[in-house]
């Protein structure tokens, strides 16, 4: 169901595998806010440099430049945006990764495999305050 106060919104996700930028959109879509996907940091930096956002959901575990160090490089750019990990790799090793995304500048993190519902509360937290 849309929601117009997302309306106006525009999120960044940043997913190298080809089915989890699918799932997302399909997830957005239903409540209507802009998506602009990336498959990987290099090109998630050169949108952050041409574009505002006013959220950015960021895979952990890419090819080239990991979640890590493209959120680093994206605070360099914007210190406000939140950027909330989603990965799979969270499952027994919360502690040492929940450091890791608050020391590369990343505000949250979310587990694979992420329900719709998880995705749309997290964006309504994040952006109806």
């Amino acid at each position: 169901m849309v929601d117009t106060a997302l309306a106006d919104k525009k999120i960044l996700y940043v997913e190298d595998d080809e089915a989890g930028r699918y799932f997302m959109e399909m997830v957005i879509g239903e409540i209507g806010c802009k998506l602009v996907l990336c498959c990987g940091g290099e090109e998630a930096i050169e949108k952050v440099q041409a574009e505002k956002f006013d959220l950015i959901f960021m895979d952990i575990r890419m090819p080239k430049m990991d979640g890590y160090k493209t959120s680093q490089m994206i605070r360099k750019i914007d210190k406000e945006i939140p950027i909330i990990a989603i990965t799979a790799y969270m499952r027994g090793q919360v502690s040492g990764m929940m450091l890791e995304c608050w020391d590369s500048g990343m505000n949250g993190i979310l587990a694979k495999p992420c329900s719709p519902e998880d995705i749309t509360s997290e964006i309504r937290r994040r952006l109806l305050r």
